[in-house]
C-alpha cells in the first residue's frame, strides 16, 4: 500500500480551494496594508523620530510597495515557470480529458497516415 499516492476526490473541494485561495489574496492585501498602517503608527514612527530619520507614512508605504513590486517581479520571474510546471504535471495525471481527446485524435492520424501508405504503395505500383 503506498500511503503517499494521491486521491481524487472530486471537483467540489477543488472549486472551494480555489475560491478561498482567490479570496485570501484579497484579505492578505487588506491584512499587509492594516498591519504597515499600525506598525507605523505604534512603533516605527517614534523610532524614525527617535534616530532623526526623515520617514513619513506615504514615504513607508512607498517603500514597503517598491519592496513588494521588486519581490513580484522576482516571483514572476523565477517561481512562477516552476509552479506552473508542476499545476500542469497534475492536471495532466489527474481527469484532463484533453488526455482523452489527444489519445483519439492520434488514433486518428495513425488510421490516416497508414491509409495515406496503402494508396501510396498502389499509386507506386501502378507507375511501375
Amino acid at each position: 500500500m503506498n500511503m503517499f499516492k494521491q486521491k481524487n476526490i472530486g471537483q467540489h473541494w477543488g472549486i472551494v480551494a480555489n475560491v478561498a485561495a482567490q479570496l485570501s489574496i484579497l484579505v492578505a492585501m487588506l491584512n499587509l496594508l492594516l498591519l504597515v498602517a499600525t506598525a507605523y503608527n505604534t512603533t516605527l514612527r517614534v523610532w524614525f523620530e527617535r534616530y532623526s530619520i526623515p520617514l513619513n507614512f506615504l514615504t513607508f508605504m512607498g517603500l514597503i510597495a517598491l519592496l513588494l513590486f521588486i519581490a513580484a517581479v522576482l516571483i514572476y520571474k523565477f517561481a512562477l515557470p516552476s509552479y506552473f510546471s508542476a499545476i500542469n504535471d497534475q492536471v495532466y495525471k489527474h481527469d484532463n480529458p484533453i488526455r482523452s481527446d489527444i489519445a483519439q485524435i492520434q488514433k486518428t492520424l495513425d488510421d490516416n497516415l497508414k491509409e495515406i501508405g496503402k494508396r501510396l504503395q498502389k499509386l507506386e505500383e501502378k507507375g511501375q
